[in-house]
């Protein structure tokens, strides 16, 4: 019953996106306007709530001016805050989708909306994982440019993916420009960078040290084997020497079968000896 009610929320609150009957505020951008609803949008961000209840440009229509946000991005988030998502379509002003989706992520961490702030940071994520694109120089310069420095969301994304391509950032011009300009992206890529780095050395050293202790097992098994095999060849000495005190040199029969006995025990011990070295070094 829960899942059909949330569905049929769902359902209405799109509805009223397109639509401006209810309409009680007015959110307008450089080049477009909204129609909303203050129970949907101020709900669920706290600092249009702020702003609403601070009052308007114009108290009769209820006119909040957004001016310094792009109207695309707005856009975006007016459409996450009726149904739950945003459609990622660059337009002549945006060059590509991830640029689109860092400038929500940045409007999501101004007007707190948390839900879209996650959303725009998966969406990021999820596309740049082909890898870079020729703009995204000027992606990662957007993202730390609208982001504060104790955020690490969208800031660690892009600089993953840049220590990811660390060679193709080196070996680019527009990179060395960018870094040139702005010291505090370039130390972010290489601490990444470094850290993995040691990361990387300590995974390889520890496979080296895991390796090492399998050699001294295998060694170990090898030296206990060849003990083993000396003592059943003294073993067969004897035996073989015991055999002939009987008459006339000639090995009786009890000897004959205290050999065979012997050498069957020794197999078996030899063989026992070499199952249990061989489970210790696969263990």
């Amino acid at each position: 019953m829960a899942l059909f009610r949330s569905n049929s929320l769902l359902e209405g609150t799109t509805s009223l996106l397109n639509s401006e009957k209810y309409s009680d505020l007015t959110i307008t951008t450089q080049t477009r306007s909204f129609k909303v609803h203050k129970a949907i949008v101020c709900t669920q961000s706290k600092v249009l709530a702020a702003m609403s209840d601070a009052g308007f440009k114009e108290t009769s229509t209820a006119i909040l001016v957004l001016e310094h946000d792009h109207p695309v991005a707005i856009e975006c988030m007016v459409a996450f805050l009726y149904t739950g998502d945003y459609h990622d379509e660059a337009d002549a002003d945006i060059d590509t989708s991830l640029m689109l989706h860092a400038l929500v992520y940045s409007l999501a961490d101004k007007y707190d909306i948390q839900g879209l702030k996650r959303l725009a940071e998966f969406n990021f994520d999820d596309e740049a994982d082909d890898g870079m694109c020729k703009d995204f120089p000027a992606i990662v310069a957007t993202v730390f440019e609208t982001t504060h420095s104790n955020d690490e969301g969208l800031r660690r994304v892009v600089c993953r993916i840049c220590a990811d391509h660390i060679d193709e950032v080196l070996a680019s011009e527009t990179w060395s420009d960018l870094f040139a300009n702005n010291g505090e992206i370039c130390y972010a890529i290489f601490k990444l960078a470094h850290q993995r780095s040691v990361e990387e050395v300590g995974k390889a050293r520890h496979k080296v040290e895991a390796r090492e202790k399998e050699l001294d097992k295998a060694n170990k098994c090898n030296e206990r084997l060849h003990r083993r095999f000396d003592l059943a060849h003294t073993d067969i000495d004897n035996l073989i020497d015991k055999s002939h005190e009987g008459r006339r040199g000639e090995p009786c029969d009890v000897c004959r079968d205290n050999l065979l006995q012997g050498l069957q025990n020794d197999l078996l011990l030899f063989n026992g000896d070499l199952r249990e070295d061989v489970a210790s070094i696969i263990r």
